[in-house]
C-alpha cells in the first residue's frame, strides 16, 4: 500500500510541474493530458481516468509473501488431509512437520492455543503488545506504527537468526501466520524473503484455523469422517491401554484422556502433566480428525461430556452417543481383576516412593470441589482416609468402584449405537484383549461371520458396514446448487414459525420448514462447497450455504433432528405411505410473536410446541417415533377474522 501511495503522489507532482508525462504500469502505458492547477477540478468531472496499477516490486531473494488458504497452508505443513496413521502411531503427532512453520503472535497468545507443529516466533513480547495496543488506542494507526517499528527495529537480525537456529536455510518454504493475517504476519516475511527464504502467510491467520476447527468438530451434527468404534467398560477395564495396544497395532486411535492429560476420573490428573487449555485441546483434536482416513474405522473411548477440565467437543460427543457407521464394544473385567489393576496404576512402589503421593489421593475423595466428598457421604470419606493411612490400598481401589460402577450403568443406558458386542475379558493384558475385542468388533461389523482374526500385519480392516438406502422422498438444493439435500423419511412435523429469529434470518413475516431425524436428512457439498453456521439458541444452530447464503437446515435436539427450509425441497413425493401433500404444514408456531394475521383454518400456538403429558425434552423422544404424528399442546390463539381488503382504484 506504501508503495502505490509514493507511486501516486510521485505522479500527481509530474503532471502539476510538466506540459506531459507517461507512466508505465504493469507493461502497459498509461498516457495522462497535464493541464492548469485550476482547470485540474473542471476537468476531472469530464474525463474518467484510467486505474493506474503499480509496477511490480523489482524482484528480492526468495519468492516473497505468498497468501494461501488454511487448506493449502496445512498440505503444506502436515501432508493432505485423510492421510491415515502417521509412522509414529499417534494421530495428533505434530513433532515432525513438513516445513517450519512460524506463529508470529505474542508467547501469551500462542500458549493459549497455536495451530500444531508451529514455532513460536514472537514480533512483539507480550509487553510490548500491551504497549502498542494501548497506544494505537490512545493515539491512533499512525503513532502505534511508530511505537512498534521502535520494538521490532533492535530484534530483526535475531528473528532471522532464531529461523536459522530451527533449522531454516536459504530457499527453504516457511510459513508464518499471525492472528488474523495482517501486519505482524505480513512483516515478518518480508523479512524473511529478504533473508532468501521462500515465505508463505497464512491468509486469514490463526483465526481462520480456529473457525475450520468449530466446523470440523465443533458442531453436533457434523458427521464422522470414518465409522466409529466406541470402547466402553467400567472403571478399571483397562479402555486406555486396549486403545494403545491397537495404535500400536496401526489402527485409528482419537485419545481423547491423551491429549487432555486426564484419566477421567476424580483421580484423573494424579501423576499427569497439566491440562492443556480447551482451545488447545480443540487444535489437537481437529488436527487428528483430519488425518482419519475415511476407509478405515476410528476408535474412541466412551467418555462423557468433560474430561477433566477439557470439554469434548460436541460432534465428538455425539459421534460417542451414536458410534455412527461402526459398534458400541463394551469390555468386561471381573471385579477382583479391575481393583488389582487400579492399585497398580495409582499404588505401585514407584509412586508411593514420592512423599506426597498418598496426600494427593486423599484430597482427591476429600476435596469439596472437584472431589469426591459430597457424592461418597462423610462416613465413606472418612473410612476411606483411614484406609490410605493404613495402606490398604484394595479396599480403597474396591470403595471406589463400587461408586463409579453405578455411574457407568447409568451412563451406558444413554448410548444411541445401532450395534454393541460385550467382550468377556478375563485378563489385564492389553494386548490379548485388544484382539479379543479386534476379532469380535470385526465379527459384528461384516456381512457374513469372518474367521477368527488376529493383529497382524496382514489383516484386513475392519469393514464398513453397509446399511439398506431408505427410498429417496425429498430432494433440494440451495440457490447456487452447491449444497443438496436428500430426505429419506416422512417429515416429523411440518410448522409455519413466526418468531422473530426466524424472520430477521429470511427477511418473511414468517418461515415454512419441515422436521426430519437428522440420520435421514442428508446434506450433501459439490467439491468446494462450505456450510457456515451460526448459533441462533442454546437449543438450535442454524447453516447457510457459504457461496450463496441460502438457509440449509436448522439442527435441534443436541443434533438428532434437522428441520429443513420447504423452500429447499424442490422435488418431492406428492404421496408418501397414502399421505397426499406430506410437506402441508400443520400448524403456525410463535404465533404471538407475528407482524401479520394469517387465516387458513391451522392450530396456531402463542410459543413453541410442548408434547403432552410431558416435558420438553420428552418432544425428541416423542419426534422419534416413524411416522407417529406428533401431538402438541399449549396456548392457542384464536384466528382474526380480517376485513375485506380495499378494492384498488380504477385506472381510467
Amino acid at each position: 500500500r506504501s508503495l502505490e501511495d509514493s507511486l501516486a503522489c510521485s505522479l500527481t507532482r509530474v503532471c502539476t510541474t510538466s506540459r506531459s508525462s507517461r507512466a508505465v504500469g504493469q507493461g502497459r502505458r498509461l498516457c495522462v493530458r497535464v493541464c492548469p492547477r485550476g482547470a485540474m477540478a473542471a476537468a476531472s468531472r469530464d474525463v474518467e481516468f484510467p486505474v493506474f496499477h503499480a509496477p511490480a516490486p523489482p524482484p528480492v531473494k526468495g519468492e516473497g509473501n505468498q497468501k494461501i488458504e488454511l487448506g493449502v497452508f496445512l498440505d503444506r505443513l502436515h501432508g493432505p488431509a485423510a492421510s491415515g496413521v502417521p509412522p509414529s502411531g499417534d494421530l495428533a503427532d505434530a513433532t515432525n512437520p513438513r516445513a517450519l512453520a512460524f506463529d508470529v503472535r505474542s508467547p501469551s497468545e500462542f500458549a493459549k492455543g497455536h495451530i500444531p507443529g508451529a514455532i513460536n516466533l514472537p514480533l512483539f513480547s507480550d509487553d510490548e503488545r500491551a504497549i502498542v495496543g494501548t497506544d494505537y488506542n490512545r493515539k491512533g494507526r499512525t503513532s502505534a506504527i511508530r511505537v512498534g517499528l521502535g520494538c521490532v527495529g533492535p530484534k530483526l537480525g535475531d528473528m532471522i537468526d532464531a529461523v536459522k537456529a530451527h533449522g531454516g536455510k536459504e530457499g527453504d518454504p516457511i510459513l508464518v501466520y499471525c492472528w488474523r493475517g495482517g501486519m505482524r504476519s505480513g512483516s515478518t516475511g518480508w523479512l524473511l524473503s529478504l533473508a532468501g527464504f521462500k515465505v508463505s502467510v497464512l491468509d486469514g491467520g490463526y483465526r481462520s484455523y480456529r473457525r475450520w476447527c468449530r466446523a470440523t468438530i465443533g458442531e453436533a451434527s457434523t458427521p464422522a469422517p470414518s465409522p466409529v468404534v466406541v470402547l466402553g467398560g467400567c472403571t478399571g477395564s483397562g479402555k486406555t491401554e486396549v486403545l494403545h495396544a491397537l495404535r500400536r497395532k496401526g489402527e485409528q486411535v482419537l485419545d481423547l484422556e491423551g491429549l487432555a492429560n486426564h484419566r477421567g476420573s476424580a483421580f484423573g490428573a494424579v501423576g499427569q502433566p497439566p491440562q492443556p487449555s480447551n482451545e488447545t485441546y480443540e487444535n489437537r483434536l481437529a488436527f487428528a480428525v483430519r488425518r482419519l482416513n475415511p476407509t478405515r474405522p476410528v476408535w474412541i473411548e466412551h467418555e462423557g461430556k468433560h474430561v477433566g477440565q477439557c470439554s469434548v467437543p460436541l460432534a465428538i460427543y455425539g459421534w460417542v452417543l451414536r458410534a455412527p457407521g461402526g459398534v458400541f464394544a463394551v469390555m468386561c473385567l471381573p471385579l477382583d481383576l479391575r481393583a488389582r489393576r487400579l492399585v497398580t496404576d495409582y499404588c505401585s512402589e514407584e509412586h508411593l516412593k514420592d512423599g506426597t503421593w498418598v496426600d494427593g489421593l486423599k484430597q482427591c475423595i476429600s476435596a469439596p470441589r472437584g472431589g469426591l466428598a459430597k457424592r461418597l457421604g462423610g462416613a465413606r470419606v472418612q473410612e476411606a482416609m483411614r484406609c490410605l493411612d493404613e495402606g490398604n490400598w484394595e479396599s480403597v481401589s474396591r470403595m471406589m468402584l463400587e461408586y463409579y460402577d453405578k455411574l457407568y450403568v447409568q451412563w451406558q443406558k444413554q448410548s444411541e449405537a445401532k450395534r454393541s458386542v460385550t467382550v468377556e475379558c478375563d485378563t489385564a493384558d492389553a494386548d490379548v484383549n485388544a484382539e479379543r475385542i479386534y476379532t469380535a468388533v470385526a465379527a459384528e461389523l461384516s456381512a457374513e461371520c469372518a474367521p477368527e482374526a488376529h493383529l497382524t500385519d496382514d489383516v484386513p480392516a475392519i469393514p464398513s458396514p453397509v446399511e439398506p438406502e431408505a427410498k429417496l422422498l425429498f430432494q433440494g438444493s440451495c440457490f447456487c446448487g452447491e449444497v443438496v439435500v436428500k430426505c429419506r423419511d416422512q417429515p416429523r412435523s411440518v410448522s409455519y414459525c413466526h418468531c422473530t429469529i426466524c424472520r430477521r434470518l429470511t427477511g418473511a413475516p414468517f418461515s415454512a420448514q419441515a422436521l426430519f431425524p437428522s440420520a435421514m436428512a442428508d446434506v450433501e457439498l459439490e467439491p468446494g462447497a462450505k456450510l457456515q453456521s451460526l448459533q441462533t439458541s442454546r437449543a438450535v444452530t442454524r447453516q447457510r450455504c457459504a457461496t450463496c447464503q441460502s438457509p440449509v437446515r436448522a439442527t435441534l435436539f443436541g443434533g438428532k433432528f434437522s428441520a429443513i427450509p420447504l423452500g429447499m425441497l424442490g422435488r418431492w413425493t406428492s404421496v408418501v405411505d397414502g399421505v397426499e401433500n406430506p410437506l402441508q404444514p400443520q400448524h403456525h408456531l410463535h404465533y404471538a410473536e407475528r407482524v401479520m394475521d394469517v387465516v387458513d383454518g391451522l392450530p396456531k400456538y402463542a410459543s413453541g410446541v410442548r408434547p403432552i403429558g410431558g416435558k420438553p425434552s420428552d418432544m425428541a423422544a416423542d419426534l422419534n417415533q416413524a411416522g407417529a404424528p406428533v401431538q402438541v399442546t399449549g396456548k392457542l390463539i384464536p384466528e382474526t377474522n380480517l376485513p375485506e381488503p380495499p378494492q384498488p382504484p380504477s385506472i381510467s
